[in-house]
């Protein structure tokens, strides 16, 4: 990720050398932009959501039921609005991607209420919660992290940054 993130900007910088039309210069500073959010949301999958995978696996925890639906859930949403922020990126669609940038908003605020919900839960006791708590926290900043860099990615799109 990190190689095709540099060529492309490499890339991109070569052709703001040359003289181009407003209009494409601030395309391909804005393709930039987008090719960092995108390199950054590869570490995090890579380099954090994968570690802690392999330590869930290798320590034998499990999640709570419902701590586990929780991360599920909030994963899916996370994953659907990364899917929809590209289509609205490739399409340069406005609409598409102000209705993006709100729904990133929104989970970036509902990762707090993830962490209360699973605050709770270990004040239950629940043994499953307390043995996995590091990760599923973890998990969670994972998550919130990619989707503020879907609300940056987001600005881009809509000429906000």
């Amino acid at each position: 990720v990190d190689l095709l993130q540099r060529a492309v900007t490499r890339f991109l910088s070569s052709l703001m050398g040359r003289t181009l039309a407003k209009g494409e210069s601030e395309r391909a500073i804005a393709l930039i932009g987008v090719a960092d959010d995108l390199e950054s949301i590869g570490d995090v999958v890579v380099r954090d959501l994968l570690r802690l995978a392999g330590k869930k696996i290798r320590l034998g925890q499990d999640f709570s039921p419902e701590g586990l639906g929780e991360l599920r859930a909030y994963h899916a949403r996370v994953a659907a609005l990364l899917a929809d922020t590209l289509g609205a990126f490739d399409r340069e669609d406005r609409e598409a991607s102000l209705g993006c940038l709100a729904r990133a908003r929104d989970a970036i605020a509902d990762e707090a209420l993830l962490r209360r919900s699973h605050i709770a839960r270990l004040s239950q006791g629940l043994s499953e919660s307390q043995e996995s708590s590091a990760i599923h926290l973890d998990v969670l900043h994972c998550l919130r992290q990619i989707a503020a860099r879907l609300e940056d990615l987001n600005r881009t799109v809509l000429g906000r940054t």
